[in-house]
């Protein structure tokens, strides 16, 4: 976000208030979360998410892994 090429901050404003999307945290940087130590994985995934809520002042419940990955129980 507020980088060449991608969102602003109004810019996710305006969609969270417009009712048509739902905002999911994706993290910060994008990185391969099997590869982060647990401090780095927490910024990415807990505080990308609050930045998202504090802007869209609504809960966001959903998480996209980068790169499509996905995580399983096993």
């Amino acid at each position: 976000m507020g980088k060449p090429g991608y969102l602003t901050e109004a810019q996710v404003k305006e969609m969270a208030t417009s009712g048509l999307v739902e905002i999911g945290s994706h993290t910060f940087n994008h990185p391969d979360l099997r590869r982060l130590n647990v401090k780095d994985a927490i910024f990415e995934i807990q505080d990308s998410r609050a930045v998202l809520q504090r802007l869209s002042g609504q809960p966001v419940l959903t998480f996209a892994y980068p790169y499509g990955d996905y995580a399983t129980s096993s």
